[in-house]
Parts: structure tokens; C-alpha cells; sequence
């Protein structure tokens, strides 16, 4: 039995990318760009941290930057506080049947304010006892959930999300068991895996 889970966010709890689709397209449109950023193309950067999405982006954007990556970002903290996004199939009572017994965190590679966004429209704070964010704080999600270990006293607990990057965060931790949210966004075909989010309380 595993007393604590941590969630990833986005591709794990919820879909957010038509939500972020039209708040990075209404930045982008507001500065002349022809570029438009589209779900897929999306999907394939969500796990990322801030400093990889913007490098690929620069690198294919003529004139795309900072400034407008950050406006695009805090855009895109407005849309999901007004329209939230895609709650993923059976979350809200698995996450509730999960806080029964069980210490729950959200940890998740996006910027400050992202995770309480979410929280304020979906009204789970209820069920979490923390969260953190990589954001502009950390090098990498490794690095992000080592110093949440030690903050919040872990010791054998699962990790749960959906991309390569949730995987090695985690794949070098002796106390920590991941388990693939094979729903989401990520292609890890890692053997102990979720098809939804109701399946996990089997697991634990």
C-alpha cells in the first residue's frame, strides 16, 4: 500500500489544449504573427519545461520572443481561470475516494499560477495537501520533485502522469512507484499503466 500519490497535471486530471490553443492564438493574432499553434503541435510540448517550449518555439516562430511567450503564458492562465478545460473521465470520484485514505500532491512542469487555476475551477483543493510547479524555479522535474520530497517528508509513494518526463523524474528514486496515465499525452508504453484515472484504486 502506498500512503502518498503525487499527480502530474495536464494529460493526467485534465485536457487542457483547446483552452491553451485559443489563449496562445489570441496572443499571437494580437501581434500580426501567421503562425498558429494547433493541439497537436501543442500535445507534443506539454511535459516540457518553460525553457524547452520556448527554445523550440523561437526556433520555429520568425520573431517569436520572451515577451511574447510570457503574454502568451499569462493569457493562457486567464482562459483556464474563465473556461477551465476537459476534466478527464471518473477524476473528481476517484480523486475523492482517493483522499479517504490517502495523501494526495499535484506536481507539474507548468508556470506559477497554472496549479491553482486549475484548483480554483475544478474545486479540488479540497483533496490535496500540496502541489509545486517547475516553472522558472528548477531545472527539470527531477530536480522539482526531489526538493518536494524532502518539503513534504515522502517516503514510498507513486507517482502518476502521462509523459517521458514524468517517468524520469521519478525512474531514479528508490521510493517512488510510477504508474503511466496511459490516456494522456505521452507514448512510454510503460508495463504498469492506467487506461483512466478509476483504475489507480486498484493499484494502491
Amino acid at each position: 500500500m502506498f500512503k502518498d500519490i503525487i499527480f502530474d497535471l495536464d494529460g493526467t486530471l485534465w485536457n487542457p489544449l483547446n483552452t491553451i490553443v485559443k489563449a496562445w492564438n489570441s496572443v499571437l493574432n494580437k501581434y500580426n504573427y501567421t503562425y498558429r499553434i494547433n493541439a497537436e503541435k501543442l500535445s507534443s510540448l506539454i511535459g516540457k519545461t518553460n525553457a524547452e517550449i520556448f527554445k523550440i518555439l523561437e526556433s520555429e516562430v520568425k520573431n517569436f520572443n520572451k515577451k511574447v511567450f510570457e503574454e502568451c503564458q499569462q493569457n493562457e492562465l486567464s482562459f483556464i481561470q474563465l473556461y477551465g478545460a476537459e476534466i478527464y473521465p471518473n477524476v473528481s470520484e476517484t480523486l475523492k475516494t482517493l483522499n479517504e485514505n490517502n495523501n494526495l500532491y499535484i506536481l507539474s512542469n507548468c508556470q506559477k499560477g497554472y496549479i491553482e487555476a486549475f484548483l480554483n475551477f475544478t474545486h479540488f483543493n479540497i483533496y490535496f495537501k500540496n502541489y509545486d510547479y517547475v516553472g522558472d524555479k528548477y531545472k527539470n522535474k527531477n530536480e522539482c520533485l526531489v526538493q518536494f520530497i524532502k518539503k513534504n517528508n515522502l517516503n514510498d509513494f507513486i507517482y502518476v502522469g502521462d509523459t517521458s518526463s514524468d517517468f524520469e523524474a521519478c525512474k531514479d528514486l528508490k521510493n517512488c512507484k510510477f504508474i503511466w496515465a496511459k490516456y494522456g499525452y505521452g507514448n512510454i508504453d510503460y508495463p504498469l499503466k492506467i487506461n483512466n484515472l478509476k483504475e489507480l484504486t486498484n493499484l494502491v
